[in-house]
Formats: structure tokens, C-alpha cells, sequence
């Protein structure tokens, strides 16, 4: 059926409207059964949204829309630049009003974290690199472009917009897979035991996980930051080799996204 009108508020209050006399009134007459086996599903980006309202509720789960999205994009990300690595982390930051966020700066300044930081709204910008898009470069399009020191840094630290429960896999997760990047990411729990449930494999040679399972978004928080103070105090070049050793599993995650389908991208 596509004959309904559907009007969202942000009240909690969906209304579907349809569209004729009758729902199915263009049809012919009213079939009764229609009214008794009327399905609804609401479906979210929100990779926890079963979790929250258990399997038989209205909604569903559709975490790699946006991925499906960018892949059918890839080119806006596809750019040439060779890895020069001279730090051991990056921090890319859009939005940093956001609570976490102004943690993980403090926490990256005032540790003396190696590490590349980015506030664009607050003016701190890294090096644009135009000229390496070889299909084109989205000026303040920051969904797709990254910075030159994003090939000069190992590990790409992300923090999604939506960490307390609520969460989704964002631009901000796909660029280290498309960039074949080393990655650790703070978002709401399961981020990475969804990530294993559809097939990508996670870097435990560098970092212990265990935090996914958390529901504490504090606890989770300091573990991960925990994780980056000690990789920030072993040695430049042990962790560069130890990163060389996880090639093979770069390069399946990088092919397994393009395998990520939307369940109701068609």
C-alpha cells in the first residue's frame, strides 16, 4: 500500500492519513481483513533500538542506511594521499559543543596527547587538501573531505554525536573504513557488537573492547580514555608496527562495507 499521508511530530505522535475515501477505496470495497492484520514499523538508524523496546515492538533497527548512502557517494570520498605518519592519533571535530566531545579535547590538551585535533566550529581547522580529490572536493561539506593529516596520523579517535544509549553509525564511522584507517570510537553501547554481528572484524591486538558492553556512558568514557593515555606512552614506532600487522583486517573491513545493505534503502 502508498496511498497515506504521514505527518511526524516531534511529540511522540505519528498520523497516517490516507489518502482516498477509503484505505482501500480506490480498489473497490473495503477488505475487512485489512483492518485486522495492519502492520506498522518504524524504522531508525538507531542500532540499539531493539534493545530498547524488545523485537516485537513497531521499531526497527536499519543501521547502515547512511552507509548504504555513502557508498552509492563513494567518490565524494576517494582521494589520493600517500600515509606519512607522524602522530599517533586523530581527532576530527565538527560539532565540539557537544559534552563528550569538550571532554575528549580537554583530555587530549591537557594530557599532551599526540594527537591531530580539529574544532571546526570554534575556528581550529586542519590542512584542506583539494587538490587530492581527484572526483572533486566538498568545501565545508565536512561529511566527506578530510584532512592532509589524516594520512599523517595511525589512529582515527571518533566520537559520534549519540553516546548515552540511543546511537548509529554516522559519516564519522565510515570514513576510517573507507580510508583504511585504525579506528576507536566512543559512542552509545554494542556500537562494536553490532559491528561483529555483521561481519566486521575489531582490532583486539590494540584495544580491549570490553568497554561496548558498558551502559554507563561515564565508565565508558574513561575507559576509552584510559586506552589512549596508554597507547599515547608506548613508543611511535612499536605501535606503527603493531597497526603494519593488521593489514589483512584493514583491508576486509574496507571490503566489507560495500557489503552493508539498508533494509529499507530500495
Amino acid at each position: 500500500m502508498n496511498n497515506f499521508l504521514i505527518f511526524k511530530n516531534f511529540d511522540n505522535e505519528i498520523n497516517l492519513i490516507d489518502t482516498v475515501e477509503n484505505i482501500p477505496g480506490h480498489y473497490g470495497d473495503i477488505d475487512k481483513d485489512f483492518y485486522k492484520t495492519f502492520k506498522l514499523k518504524f524504522w531508525t538508524l538507531d542500532y540499539n533500538a531493539e534493545r530498547i523496546n524488545g523485537e516485537n515492538s513497531i521499531f526497527k533497527s536499519n543501521p547502515w542506511h547512511l552507509f548504504e548512502v555513502y557508498n552509492k557517494s563513494k567518490k565524494k570520498f576517494e582521494v589520493e594521499c600517500v600515509s606519512e605518519y607522524e602522530k599517533r592519533f586523530i581527532c576530527l571535530m565538527f560539532n565540539s559543543q557537544k559534552d563528550h566531545r569538550k571532554i575528549f579535547f580537554d583530555f587530549i590538551s591537557d594530557h599532551n596527547i599526540d594527537c591531530y585535533l580539529s574544532k571546526v566550529d570554534t575556528g581550529l581547522k586542519l590542512t584542506e587538501i583539494p587538490e587530492y580529490f581527484k572526483h572533486g572536493y566538498y568545501k565545508n561539506n565536512y561529511n566527506y573531505g578530510v584532512p592532509k593529516e589524516y594520512f599523517k596520523a595511525l589512529i582515527d579517535i571518533v566520537t559520534e554525536s549519540y553516546v548515552k544509549f540511543s546511537s548509529h553509525f554516522s559519516e564519522k564511522s565510515y570514513k576510517p573504513l573507507i580510508h583504511k584507517k585504525v579506528f576507536l570510537t566512543f559512542a552509545g553501547p554494542y556500537y562494536y557488537e553490532t559491528m561483529k554481528k555483521y561481519n566486521f572484524e575489531l582490532y583486539d591486538e590494540i584495544f580491549d573492547y570490553s568497554f561496548d558492553v558498558n551502559e554507563n556512558v561515564h565508565e565508558r568514557m574513561q575507559d576509552i580514555l584510559f586506552q589512549i593515555f596508554e597507547l599515547n606512552k608506548q613508543p611511535f614506532e612499536e605501535l606503527k608496527n603493531r597497526i603494519d600487522t593488521l593489514k589483512d583486517k584493514i583491508e576486509y573491513n574496507y571490503q566489507n562495507l560495500f557489503k552493508m545493505k539498508s533494509k529499507c534503502e530500495k
